[in-house]
């Protein structure tokens, strides 16, 4: 072939090339999928409508209260049948569609779960039956969890029930003003939830540290925990720390009643009369309690 020839297909040989590397940038893109447009199934939508039975400080239903006023944090968990998670979504509460949660999934049978607290950040829910919170604290907790049969788009409109107990406790006379600090550890509950159940699923010793600002009587301090059934006994030790986490003074409080969505309320003057050092107290309860269970110690 001469040097002219050369010359002159070598334009044409080029312009294939260039075609052929657009074209297969445009097969690429058309085989990438938008994953905000992609569905890999039926779509579900899960709407928190209301919460069963009481506030804890009042009691007035919080069946027509704003999902906002009751928790910051949504988890939803869907999983098989044989308790593998498939799917989760997690909300907070400055999320546009706070409480409306929606994925997408292939027909079949499920289970869902989901849950309304106050943490500082998401429940891990990969095991259903062993699910844990942030520093496993724990706040007021509601919770839903139910076998769904899924065929066609659907929206389910949920009921989340109270899963904690609280204890509560007011300081009647004044708080030293070197009290910076309310710390109470207690033994028999549970920081770790069985999805299945609704009830604790572990022997935890809990610790929550409460900051005082005040030395205003009538201060309350609330603790929270998930008990192994319906009703259960705790042990609290209610230390009041100084700015150095040293006692001022302490209290312990052995076998104390709980019932979950309950308050144990406990009413007394902690820094006013005894001595200064540990005392006890044994309380009971009448079982069948609703509200609050108030007692004075």
């Amino acid at each position: 072939m001469t040097m002219k020839k050369t010359c002159a297909l070598f334009p044409l040989f080029m312009a294939l090339l260039l075609l052929a590397a657009c074209e297969k940038v445009s097969i690429d893109d058309l085989n990438k999928e938008d994953p905000e447009e992609r569905n890999d199934g039926v779509k579900l939508t899960f709407r928190v409508m209301s919460f069963e039975q009481t506030r804890f400080n009042d009691p007035t239903t919080v069946t027509r209260a704003a999902v906002r006023d009751v928790c910051d944090k949504i988890n939803l968990a869907l999983y098989d049948m044989e308790n593998n998670r498939l799917k989760a979504v997690n909300q907070k509460a400055d999320d546009e569609n706070f409480g409306s949660l929606s994925l997408s999934i292939e027909p079949g049978t499920y289970r869902v779960l989901i849950l309304a607290h106050s943490c500082s950040g998401n429940a891990t829910t990969t095991n259903i039956e062993k699910i844990t919170f942030p520093d496993n604290k724990v706040t007021d907790t509601f919770y839903y969890c139910a076998e769904i049969e899924v065929d066609d788009q659907k929206t389910y409109d949920v009921e989340l029930r109270r899963v904690v107990a609280m204890f509560k406790l007011v300081v009647a006379d004044e708080i030293p003003s070197d009290v910076k600090k309310m710390k109470f550890y207690y033994t028999g509950g549970s920081s770790t939830l069985n999805g299945l159940t609704g009830y604790g699923c572990v022997n935890s010793k809990q610790t929550e540290i409460r900051n005082v600002s005040s030395t205003a009587k009538g201060q309350e301090f609330c603790a929270y925990t998930f008990l192994h059934g319906e009703e259960g006994t705790l042990k609290m030790t209610v230390t009041a720390q100084d700015a150095a986490d040293g006692t001022v003074k302490e209290m312990l409080f052995t076998d104390v009643p709980m019932r979950r969505n309950t308050i144990s309320q406990f009413t007394g003057s902690l820094f006013t009369g005894g001595s200064s050092g540990q005392t006890t107290f044994a309380l009971t309860a009448d079982a069948n309690w609703e509200g609050t269970s108030a007692y004075t110690y």
